[in-house]
């Protein structure tokens, strides 16, 4: 249960720097994150690679998407980052599991929200199967 909840709080200091990013339409600075949060060093290493295959994870993200990236809430585009990224390296069912229940809780369109996440990332993990881009962990 301990765990759970570092996880999660893990996840919710993320999204909240991705979402500012996002908010603003800046590009992700991993070195400005650094100086201005205190984060673990894996979170500081999740950062890193997704400002390193941004282009590529919002490239996935938006075959499935049917609003242009920029009409999606900041938030939910944050929440998408960081799912289609974990969806690399961990079980799909507890990232979309994690990922709805983290969009739940922070969106106030709780029902068409998770839906939306839930779909998005359910597809985006399809397509990395289908072209091999999982990792083993």
């Amino acid at each position: 249960m301990n765990n759970q909840k570092n996880r999660k709080k893990y996840r919710y200091e993320i999204i909240s720097i991705l979402y500012q990013y996002e908010l603003f339409n800046e590009i992700i600075n991993s070195k400005e994150v650094f100086e201005k949060h205190e984060l673990s060093s894996q979170q500081l290493k999740t950062i890193e690679f997704i400002e390193k295959y941004y282009i590529f994870l919002k490239k996935v993200i938006c075959l499935f998407l049917k609003k242009d990236w920029n009409e999606n809430l900041p938030l939910i585009r944050a929440i998408l980052l960081l799912g289609s990224f974990e969806l690399l390296y961990i079980d799909k069912k507890i990232v979309i599991n994690e990922f709805v229940e983290i969009t739940k809780d922070y969106t106030m369109e709780k029902d068409v929200d998770y839906k939306l996440v839930n779909a998005i990332l359910e597809k985006v993990d399809k397509e990395y199967e289908k072209n091999n881009h999982k990792k083993s962990n």
